[in-house]
Order: structure tokens, then sequence, then C-alpha cells
């Protein structure tokens, strides 16, 4: 079994990522390789890793909507037949392998009813248009998120297959209003609708399992208070 850990960055997130590769560094086991894709007009910015593989994608206006198009298309980009989704901002606390986000040989998706999860309401509507059925639970309920590559081609052929879509995915998204994207949602909502049998799906209400990490913010910036406690994790 091959897992890659795939992180999307940017030049306003380097600082972040820094204490993020060196908390999987720390922790992690058992993976196959860690890919880190930055938007190729920044790609000089990580000339310093050698220890993961950096791959560069386009330069997007607005980088938000980028950023999401990149991790749809991970399957590009990662050589594994499992893709761990990570962020910048998020901190390993402890030790962890592909084995802790599955249960039974399968990627573990969490979920949780739309009715239940606040603002995040916002995701079901646009999830709903772009795939074209009905969605009754919000899916991006906590990093790290572990799927089968194959998982998501099969999104893109899906997407294709829709006989009034004239446009790729990457496109549609880049057409559609900002609010309410989320690639994690349409990610997984394609997963628990049309691959069910190859996840073992948790609604949140019953199990939320570990996450291994710490989520931070790195849209408000890096504070004082935050750097001593992540340089504390990572010692």
């Amino acid at each position: 079994m091959k897992v890659s850990i795939f992180i999307r960055t940017y030049s306003k997130d380097l600082v972040w990522l820094d204490y993020a590769l060196r908390s999987i560094h720390k922790h992690a086991k058992g993976f196959y390789e860690i890919v880190v894709c930055i938007p190729e007009n920044q790609k000089d910015l990580l000339s310093h890793l050698t220890a993961e593989r950096v791959v560069t994608c386009p330069v997007y206006q607005n980088d938000y909507i980028g950023q999401q198009i990149s991790k749809l298309n991970a399957h590009k980009y990662c050589k594994g037949d499992y893709i761990l989704f990570t962020d910048s901002d998020c901190i390993f606390t402890e030790p962890f392998t592909p084995e802790d986000f599955m249960r039974g040989g399968k990627p573990i998706l969490l979920k949780t009813l739309y009715s239940k999860v606040g603002d995040a309401k916002a995701f079901q509507g646009p999830t709903e248009k772009c795939l074209r059925f009905k969605v009754d639970y919000e899916y991006m309920r906590r990093h790290p998120s572990l799927y089968l590559t194959q998982t998501i081609r099969d999104l893109h052929v899906y997407f294709n297959s829709l006989t009034d879509y004239k446009q790729s995915i990457n496109d549609y998204i880049l057409s559609e209003p900002i609010i309410g994207i989320s690639e994690f949602n349409i990610i997984g909502a394609f997963t628990d609708r049309i691959q069910p049998m190859k996840y073992c799906i948790i609604n949140t209400d019953d199990e939320v399992p570990p996450a291994k990490l710490k989520q931070y913010w790195s849209w408000s910036g890096l504070t004082v208070a935050e750097k001593i406690e992540i340089e504390n994790l990572l010692k």
C-alpha cells in the first residue's frame, strides 16, 4: 500500500508549511511520499526542500479557488494508491501511520447531517448543483482526509459524464461563485453516493476518531503565542 501525503501551499503560508513538514517528519511512519504543490510562479520559494517532492499548479487569479482545484487534481501529482490530504496550518501532534485513518482496510470518511453543521450548510446547495444529486451530509469534518487516488480520478469521469456539462470540473469551479464551493464536500458526497463500499463511512453523531493533529488558522497570521505552542509541540 502506497500512501502519498499531499499539501497545497502558497507564498503566505510558508512559515506554517515549515512547521507542518517538521511535524510530519517527526511523527509520520509508513508513507510513500510527501508532495507539496505550489503555484508555478512561486516554485523557487521551495527550492530548499529536499525530502519532499515539489510540484506546481497553474497560477490562479483567486488562489482560494485555485487551491481547491489543485486538491481535486491531486491524482495527477501523487504516485500513491491513496492520498492523505492535509494543510500547511495543520500540525501533527503524535505518531501516525496510514492505518490510523483507515478501518477494516478502508479509508475513513466522516459525515454530519447538514441540519447540524451551522454555517457550513452553505456548502449544501453548491455541492448538489455540482454533482446533480441531493446531498444530506457535510463531509469537511476535519483534517486530515484519506482518499483512494482512484476515487479522485473517478470523480472527474463522473463529472464528464453529466450530459449538460460541456466543461471540466476545474473550469466549472472557476465559473461558479466563490462562496459555497468546497472541494472536500464534492469529493466526500461523490464517494458516499457512488463508492460507499470502498470506504468506512462514519456519522459523527456516532464517533469522531482522533485526528492526530491540531489545526490552526493561517489566514489570521502566526501569533507569538501560536509560535511558542507549536515549537513546544515539535520538541
